[in-house]
């Protein structure tokens, strides 16, 4: 889960993470979060759409965008990120699934 603020708190992490290198605690300990993972030249267009669902009331969205491996390889995958909301209709935080793709 993260919260809906750009670079928030990662809390929760799968040790899946390991695939691309890093270690479950380098996201819960602040040292990395989902935007230093997402390749550089598409962070920009990743939270354009991420944010402009939120603001739009959209709960979930699939997007597509290559991830950074810890040595700095670049991997095709798609992510689906649920919009959690408060009880106002807010974006509260994310929920993020990312699967690498072959």
């Amino acid at each position: 889960m993260r919260p809906a603020v750009k670079n928030g708190p990662v809390k929760i992490i799968s040790a899946k993470i390991s695939v691309l290198g890093y270690r479950p605690e380098d996201f819960s300990s602040g040292e990395l979060t989902y935007e230093d993972i997402v390749d550089p030249q598409e962070l920009p267009g990743v939270m354009l759409e991420l944010l402009e669902n939120a603001r739009e009331g959209a709960y979930r969205l699939t997007l597509r965008y290559r991830v950074k491996t810890k040595s700095g390889e670049l991997m095709p995958a798609e992510d689906h990120t649920f919009i959690q909301r408060d009880d106002s209709g807010e974006p509260a935080y994310f929920t993020t699934v990312i699967t690498l793709l072959d």
